[in-house]
């Protein structure tokens, strides 16, 4: 993504009219900008990433622990599976 994103913005930069982008930013802070928001995508991506895979072993869990104590709960899990097909 990061790879995907750096390639985009080096694109449009490069395409930006000398007479008004070049001119009037310093080179080290074209660079900044770039190592910066690569960086906080990055980030984001990675905090995006470890927030799903948290949510989603703690609902495995919880109805797990469900079923365990209330075996009927299965039937109530099936049922919400279908429905969230469905939507």
């Amino acid at each position: 993504m990061a790879h995907k994103l750096h390639g985009e913005l080096l694109h449009t930069v490069a395409k930006a009219p000398v007479n008004l982008y070049f001119d009037i930013t310093p080179l080290g802070k074209l660079m900044s900008n770039f190592t910066s928001d690569i960086g906080k995508t990055d980030r984001a991506f990675f905090h995006s990433i470890n927030w799903v895979l948290g949510s989603c072993a703690e609902v495995i869990l919880k109805v797990s622990v469900a079923v365990y104590y209330s075996p009927w709960m299965i039937f109530a899990v099936v049922i919400n599976l279908i429905w969230l097909h469905y939507i």
